[in-house]
C-alpha cells in the first residue's frame, strides 16, 4: 500500500503509510522500498485510521501499481490511497480494503486487466470469495474503474495487442456469469457479455502501445474525471 493513510498497530506502533513508503517508518517495522508498505498481518488489531484521501485506488497487479507510484499520480492526482493484493488478494488486503471503505467511507475503485481473471478479482474485493464471503472482506461499494471490456474499442489499441480469448477464458467468463452477485448486478454481467462479444481480452500494460504515459496520463484522469466506472 502507498499514500494518505495513518494508523496505530496492534502493538501501539503509530504508523504513517506516506512517510513509512519513504523510508523513514521505524526500524523493526516491515516496509517495502519504492514507494510502498506492505500490509500488516492483524488488520482487525489496527486502530485510530486516519487518512486525507479522496479515494482508494485497487490495483491488480505489483507492477502498475509501482508504475503508478514512480509517474507521481498520487501527487498529481490525490491524496488517495494506492493497495494492492499482487494478484488474487490475500484476506488482510480485502479486510483493509473493506474497512478503507466502511469505516473512513471512501470510494474504492478497482483497477484490473480487461480479462476474465481481472474481473474476477474486482469482484473478489466486492462480493467476496466461495470461501470467505464474510462482510469484514467485501468491499460492497467497490466500482470497478477499468480496463473494462467496453473500454477496448475505443482505445484504439494496436491489434497485435489484443489477446485473443482462449476456451478458458471463455470457460471462466460463464462461471462468473453464473456468480449469483454478477448475475443480480446488470452493470458487471454486461462487461462479460461485452467480452464475449469482442472475442479478445487486453491487459493494464497493453496500454503502454498507445503511449508510454497513457495509463497515468490520460486513461486514468479521464476515469475519474468522468466516473466512467461500474458500479
Amino acid at each position: 500500500m502507498a499514500g494518505s493513510l495513518r494508523y496505530v498497530t496492534q502493538e501501539g506502533v503509530a504508523v504513517d503509510v506516506a512517510s513509512a513508503s519513504n523510508g523513514k517508518s521505524p526500524a523493526h517495522f516491515n516496509y517495502c522500498t519504492c514507494g510502498r508498505l506492505l500490509v500488516p498481518d492483524c488488520v482487525s488489531g489496527l486502530r485510530e485510521l486516519q487518512s486525507d484521501a479522496r479515494y482508494v485506488l485497487v490495483v491488480e497487479k505489483d507492477c502498475t501499481f509501482q508504475k503508478i507510484i514512480d509517474a507521481h499520480f498520487l501527487r498529481a492526482y490525490g491524496p488517495c490511497i494506492l493497495l494492492t493484493g499482487k494478484g488474487y488478494p490475500d484476506l488482510c488486503t480485502r479486510e483493509l480494503c473493506a474497512r478503507l471503505w466502511r469505516e473512513l467511507q471512501l470510494p474504492v475503485l478497482a483497477l484490473t486487466d480487461a480479462d476474465p481473471h481481472g474481473l474476477h478479482i474486482a469482484a473478489v474485493y466486492k462480493f467476496g470469495s466461495n470461501s470467505h464471503s464474510e462482510p469484514e472482506y467485501c468491499t460492497a461499494g467497490l466500482v470497478w474503474l477499468g480496463v473494462l471490456p467496453s473500454d477496448l474499442a475505443g482505445l484504439q489499441l494496436p491489434e497485435r495487442h489484443r489477446l485473443p480469448l482462449l476456451p478458458s477464458d471463455y470457460g471462466k467468463l460463464a462461471t462468473l456469469q453464473a456468480h449469483p452477485s454478477i448475475m443480480d448486478n446488470p452493470a458487471w454481467f454486461h462487461q462479460t457479455s461485452v467480452m464475449q462479444r469482442l472475442g479478445y481480452k487486453a491487459e493494464i500494460q497493453n496500454l503502454v502501445h498507445i503511449a508510454p504515459d497513457f495509463l497515468t496520463s490520460v486513461y486514468l484522469p479521464a476515469k475519474l474525471r468522468h466516473a466512467g466506472w461500474v458500479p
